[in-house]
């Protein structure tokens, strides 16, 4: 047996270059890029959170499918947008308001998102509330999110069926997510949570004011 600090055996100091310790559990906090793109990121996604969020999607995917067959669409864009807006000022201005939390939390935020999923097109936001709510921490957020949004848009796509889009059209979608998808694997490891955080923020208010600006021009 050795005395002391085993981390100082010469077993340790005689581990070649490269290779990693088992039970070296620090390698979890080094940045390795957009997690849900890598083999090993599977650890950091919280699969609970994401059956959570889905689940409660589905019960909300309905009422916004039969919303959007009643109201117009550029009704349903001011309001989605404007309510956007309204909540996440309000969450970001006073903690009181982060009420998305727990598994109740989590089962609102997942309903609200599938709702606006299919009225709107953007479910991102009430996601975005339940972060903030819960102080998710910025690397299993975004592995666990990409898991569920790919799960909400397939349900989303089953009840409304898929646009008709020119070949042109997609093509171009198809580029701007690789596109997307490498920028992220660049960031991921440079920004700081906090920084994350004003990110998503600024981009989830910037998508629900243009919501509410293109309902305004389609009246």
């Amino acid at each position: 047996m050795h005395g002391g600090d085993p981390r100082a055996s010469p077993r340790r100091r005689c581990r070649p270059r490269g290779i990693r310790d088992p039970a070296d559990h620090r390698d979890g906090l080094r940045p390795h890029g957009l997690a849900a793109t890598r083999p090993g990121a599977g650890h950091r996604r919280r699969w609970n959170t994401a059956a959570l969020l889905f689940s409660s999607s589905l019960v909300g995917v309905a009422p916004g499918a039969w919303l959007s067959s009643r109201l117009s669409p550029a009704v349903l864009s001011i309001l989605v947008g404007g309510l956007v807006v309204i909540a996440l000022a309000t969450v970001v201005a006073d903690e009181r308001a982060r009420v998305f939390r727990g598994a109740a939390g989590g089962a609102a935020a997942g309903a609200t998102a599938g709702c606006m999923n299919v009225t709107a097109g953007v479910g991102g936001p009430p996601i975005v509330l339940y972060r903030l709510s819960t102080d998710w921490a910025q690397r299993p957020y975004v592995a666990t999110v990409q898991a569920y949004f790919i799960a909400l848009n397939v349900a989303s796509l089953v009840v409304r069926g898929a646009p008709r889009l020119d070949a042109s059209i997609w093509v171009v979608v198809l580029a701007a997510l690789v596109i997307g998808l490498a920028l992220g694997e660049q960031l991921a490891g440079r920004i700081s949570d906090a920084r994350a955080r004003a990110a998503i923020v600024i981009v989830a208010l910037a998508g629900a004011v243009s919501i509410v600006i293109e309902g305004v021009l389609a009246l």
